[in-house]
């Protein structure tokens, strides 16, 4: 097959750049397809996720983030006029939207041959209303619809009849048995509202007061990294919490710590616990709409909280903080479930999934 993989921009440091890249590297290795890989934004010199430069990368050659909102809507127009013109040109057979605005973007694109799928990695359940207006007008227009989780099958129903449920796929084998006694809580993200970051520093200041050997380190940008900066400084956790920008060697943050936390507002089917799973660190997250609840074993393989308790949430982070024997049991299970997520077997679901819609338009054509 000739697969494309669409992303929105392929330089950010992001969960649906990761599993663009992961799904790239397992349709050509394991399944010998020829992949390719489109990011609508112009390519940066710095491309995360392929430090060996081994997949097959190329741009629309945009700028979506241009100062003047004028210039951005037309580069928005100029993302349809050229994926169009893509699409008509070459002879790609399938064709996978990573995230809203590419499915929404290949949706737009019916006068090619091309099987177009889109793949959400949002919530359905919990969005801005931007966005649910335009997966409705979007959705039903694609020739197949593949959302993460059972919880965004039922939504994902309602915006197209053909709809697959296929979760993410970890990006490296499972690690065996951590070292648990590292004393650190990991947080991994885009520093922006919805992934709450600053509940996660409220939780850990309230939890380090019993646990005074701990730390917090937060990995990420975005425009909320002086809010969150300030309410460490605020709270006097400087020594205690750190902020680091995004980084290529991210396995080595997972090795050194002993405890995964998420405070996000919704998810898709979050990245950051499924290698946290991979490496066997027990996870403790808000049971947002969707992905925590599919991934976390409440009470097995980590704590699943009530969205938005911090002191539920702090409550909890102490207990895995205090004890190594807890974290233990928790790393066993979650050693376990990552096996659900491998590589092998989420390729498969995709394997047969594209041969039966290329089967079926075959047949219809």
């Amino acid at each position: 097959m000739k697969i494309l993989l669409v992303v929105t921009d392929y330089g950010v440091f992001g969960g649906g750049e990761r599993v663009a890249a992961n799904l790239a590297r397992v349709f050509h290795q394991v399944y010998g397809h020829t992949v390719g890989l489109l990011s609508f934004q112009k390519l940066s010199n710095e491309i995360p996720f392929d430090p060996e430069d081994t997949l097959s990368k190329t741009s629309l050659n945009l700028n979506l983030y241009h100062p003047s909102l004028l210039k951005r809507i037309v580069a928005k127009v100029k993302s349809l006029i050229r994926l169009r013109v893509l699409l008509r040109n070459e002879d790609w057979q399938i064709a996978i939207g990573i995230g809203t605005y590419p499915s929404a973007m290949l949706s737009l694109t019916s006068a090619s041959k091309v099987i177009r799928i889109g793949c959400e990695h949002a919530s359905l359940l919990a969005t801005p209303w931007a966005w649910s207006v335009l997966r409705r007008y979007a959705y039903p227009r694609l020739d197949h619809l593949v959302v993460l989780t059972e919880r965004s099958a039922a939504a994902g129903h309602k915006l197209n009849s053909s709809i697959s449920v296929i979760a993410n796929s970890l990006s490296m084998p499972a690690a065996g048995a951590p070292n648990l006694d590292h004393h650190r809580v990991l947080g991994i993200g885009r520093l922006d509202a919805n992934k709450s970051f600053g509940k996660l520093i409220d939780a850990f200041d309230a939890a380090v007061k019993e646990n005074p050997s701990w730390t917090l380190c937060i990995i990420g940008d975005g425009d909320q990294r002086k809010y969150l900066q300030d309410k460490i400084a605020d709270l006097g956790l400087g020594h205690r919490v750190s902020i680091q920008p995004p980084l290529r060697d991210i396995q080595s943050e997972y090795m050194n710590s002993s405890i995964v936390a998420l405070t996000s507002a919704s998810e898709g089917l979050p990245m950051v616990l499924l290698e946290a799973q991979g490496y066997g660190l027990p996870c403790i997250a808000f049971d947002c709409d969707t992905g925590p609840a599919e991934i976390i074993e409440g009470g097995k393989s980590g704590f699943l909280i009530t969205p938005g308790d911090v002191p539920e949430f702090a409550r909890r982070l102490s207990e895995l903080m205090g004890s190594l024997p807890l974290r233990s049991r928790f790393s066993t299970v979650a050693l376990r479930n990552a096996e659900r997520f491998s590589e092998v077997v989420i390729g498969d679901e995709w394997q047969e999934l594209m041969c039966r819609l290329l089967q079926e338009s075959e047949t219809d054509h």
